[in-house]
């Protein structure tokens, strides 16, 4: 059977919606992409006329719109699943990106706070709790965000039902609503029931949401709004670093990993489904440790004097 570029794009759509459970926003995202290649390729009708040569034009086409690297990699990564999915359902024979390489993109290492920044910024935050139930929210998100290494669409998503604090435990839907149950500490119950009780009713206004944190008209807390927030706390607590709400879950997994946890136990918390994406954090780990080493030992610092002079 033959197919036209747009069924099989049309194909793979619903494939990452349905089977895969990829979210509308993910979804939208490769969706995007692969808008962006047909339109490339518009005089070609048929899916099997695209060749391994239409493709190296295609990204020299990406290289000239002067792109930055991840972003062609990302449309790399795309396309290679898109025809990995046609080779599986029978749409193509050949596929067209198997002999195609790319360069591998080095890894930028996340930006993590040190436990003293964090101690930093939670005391901004708790400082302005007590000022009204805005406040405390905020308070309350930022310590279980670095209490439980959530992502910010997992912090904003949760429904008083994801909560067993008799257990200790909250539960989060991940990437592709893969579901989780995350530890949280006795201190961290406290903060959210102190929230729920005295702060959280104050912000419900005539709503009866089911979300866990509200903004000030009643309705769930966006992603822009949560942004904003940390990036105000972190001037009030004097901290350089140009961090994002990824910041606290990053400093989670490292703070966790320079106190022993087992890389394993950090991969189910963080809910990667490959450790490989775990592994990071033992870089910046070993960036730390080489950081360490050249300020304090005796003969790297004299050597680092040398070369200063």
């Amino acid at each position: 059977m033959k197919y036209s570029i747009d069924e099989a794009i049309s194909e793979y759509k619903q494939y990452i919606r349905i089977e895969k459970g990829l979210s509308n926003q993910s979804v939208a995202s490769y969706m995007t992409e692969l808008k962006k290649f047909r339109e490339y390729f518009i005089k070609k009708k048929e899916i099997r006329e695209i060749s391994k040569n239409d493709i190296l034009d295609y990204f020299s086409y990406l290289n000239e719109q002067a792109l930055k690297k991840r972003t062609i990699s990302h449309n790399a990564s795309t396309l290679n699943n898109f025809f990995k999915f046609c080779m599986r359902e029978g749409i193509l024979e050949i596929d067209p990106m198997v002999s195609v390489k790319f360069p591998k993109l080095d890894k930028d290492l996340p930006v993590v706070l040190n436990e003293q920044e964090v101690e930093d910024l939670m005391n901004v935050a708790y400082a302005q709790a007590r000022e009204n139930a805005l406040h405390y929210r905020d308070f309350c998100m930022l310590e279980l965000m670095y209490a439980a290494g959530l992502r910010i669409s997992e912090l904003v998503n949760l429904t008083i039902n994801d909560l067993h604090l008799t257990m200790n435990l909250i539960r989060c839907f991940g990437k592709g609503s893969k579901e989780r149950m995350v530890p949280i500490a006795d201190y961290m119950i406290e903060i959210l029931n102190e929230y729920m009780q005295d702060y959280r009713p104050q912000l419900m206004k005539d709503h009866d949401s089911n979300y866990l944190f509200l903004n000030y008209k009643g309705q769930p807390l966006s992603r822009q709004s949560f942004w904003k927030m940390i990036k105000q706390k972190a001037v009030l607590a004097n901290i350089k670093k140009n961090i994002t709400p990824h910041t606290l879950r990053h400093s989670f997994a490292t703070h966790l990993l320079n106190h022993g946890a087992d890389l394993r136990s950090i991969q189910e918390m963080l809910g990667h489904s490959n450790i490989s994406t775990t592994t990071i954090y033992t870089h910046v780990t070993n960036q730390k440790m080489i950081d360490e080493y050249k300020k304090f030992h005796p003969r790297s610092k004299q050597q680092e004097e040398k070369e200063n002079v």
